[in-house]
């Protein structure tokens, strides 16, 4: 009810509630690729429907494994910390993607192929075990009553940060004249977008929420 939803922007407006919530966009925005590489995938490195299928089995597969790994080992240590250490690590694994841009793996003796495929593992774990304490910070935050209402705000907020994420990505693959057919400075763009990431990183470590 409307009534529901004046009682949650009022209880978002407190000081430390508002900035676990810039914490909570915040850890949703970057520079993302958008439908980019889904298209150097297909366009460029030909994979067909079924093996991207795989990949995505893969990706998700390990992003249940993040979930059990954070649920039974993690859930008690600080969120701030794990979230820090977790991201800086999905990161780091991100860069990898520059060998697959720059053809490097080929030129060492790995398939395009095999190289997605066990890409695919810490991508898909380091995603999940990543927005795990996001959610649970998200929950924490939503008051005894208006916890539906809240927690829509809250995933409302992430779906906002993802679109303004997507738009910054393409306005720098177009400033790289990174087109369908045209991915030469792709590799420029994975530094970019990870760059952004770890000052993103910077400026929530300096939010304080707890």
């Amino acid at each position: 009810s409307m009534s529901s939803i004046k009682q949650a922007f009022t209880f978002l407006k407190d000081p430390i509630i508002f900035q676990t919530w810039i914490y909570v966009f915040l850890s949703n925005f970057g520079a993302n690729a958008g439908q980019a590489d889904f298209y150097y995938n297909t366009e460029i490195l030909k994979f067909n429907p079924s093996f991207m299928g795989i990949t995505t089995l893969i990706g998700n597969l390990s992003g249940v494994v993040g979930i059990l790994v954070y649920t039974k080992f993690y859930a008690r240590t600080s969120l701030r910390k794990f979230y820090t250490i977790t991201t800086m690590l999905q990161t780091i694994f991100a860069l990898s993607n520059i060998i697959l841009y720059l053809g490097i793996n080929e030129k060492i003796g790995i398939p395009n192929k095999v190289f997605v495929c066990l890409n695919s593992v810490p991508t898909g774990f380091f995603t999940q075990i990543c927005l795990a304490p996001i959610n649970v910070l998200a929950c924490r935050l939503c008051p005894k009553g208006l916890e539906a209402t809240t927690y829509a705000i809250l995933m409302s907020t992430l779906s906002l940060s993802t679109a303004l994420s997507t738009q910054l990505g393409a306005v720098i693959q177009t400033y790289l004249g990174i087109a369908k057919q045209n991915y030469t400075n792709y590799w420029k763009f994975s530094i970019i977008s990870n760059v952004v990431a770890v000052i993103v990183l910077m400026v929530m470590w300096r939010i304080k929420y707890e």
